[in-house]
């Protein structure tokens, strides 16, 4: 079965811009607790919203994968790097 790549160019072009606005946004959840899926949730909200607003190409991902790939990324900031491993 052959593998489709096509998404990898939108989802690489994706990345970098996911990136800037969680590092613009995250400031703003510093008071509240990183580890509470619920407070991930509204932080994976916010940055779509944003990401959307900043570069409209995003919307032609459909929503869903957007907001799973902000979630890993997200994951992936406050776990690693934000809290050290934890």
């Amino acid at each position: 079965m052959p593998v489709d790549f096509t998404r990898l160019k939108l989802i690489d072009q994706l990345l970098e811009p996911i990136q800037k606005v969680i590092r613009t946004i995250l400031p703003d959840f510093a008071e509240k607790d990183l580890k509470d899926p619920e407070v991930r949730e509204i932080i994976v909200a916010a940055v779509d919203k944003a990401l959307v607003a900043q570069f409209p190409a995003a919307a032609f991902m459909p929503a869903n994968l957007r907001q799973s790939i902000i979630r890993k990324q997200l994951d992936m900031i406050i776990d690693d790097i934000v809290l050290g491993g934890g």
